[in-house]
């Protein structure tokens, strides 16, 4: 799973990766973690492209909780040193992508 310019994952089963019917197989942007959130071009509502911008709204939580600007290399080493805040911020992220049942429209 990466999440940098955009949010972004692969499927791997077996040691392969698998690129499904249309070569986007466990495309994680698109699972949905707000169902009244923004429609988004997948016909899906609060897809995490829409909700999070693929990414910069992430940073806007972490920058609003802080009162800092801050970047994206700041959020990793933020996150690496242990800062409570932010690893809440995506652990909280990651609890809700892994408990949505995702519909993959892509694949």
């Amino acid at each position: 799973m990466t999440v940098k310019d955009g949010i972004g994952a692969g499927l791997v089963l077996d040691g392969r990766l698998h690129r499904g019917t249309t070569g986007l197989a466990g495309e994680i942007a698109h699972v949905s973690v707000r169902d009244d959130g923004p429609l988004c071009l997948c016909g899906n509502r609060g897809c995490l492209a829409t909700v999070y911008r693929n990414g910069p709204q992430l940073i806007d939580e972490i920058q609003t909780a802080y009162g800092l600007p801050i970047t994206f290399e700041d959020m990793q080493s933020l996150a690496a040193h242990g800062d409570t805040g932010v690893r809440r911020i995506l652990t909280d992220l990651g609890r809700t992508i892994g408990r949505r049942s995702p519909t993959w429209p892509y694949c």
